[in-house]
């Protein structure tokens, strides 16, 4: 049962840790695209 609840608590970080940086690179490539956007435009 502990290696269960051990391995779970890891998936469980990994999935976190995804997430994290997925939505890290996302906002990273839609900021730049925004302030372009927002700079070309008068």
């Amino acid at each position: 049962m502990l290696m269960m609840g051990s391995g779970a608590l890891l998936l469980q970080e990994a999935i976190t840790w995804r997430l994290l940086l997925a939505s890290v690179a996302i906002l990273g490539g839609i900021a730049p695209a925004v302030m372009n956007r927002r700079a070309k435009v008068p």
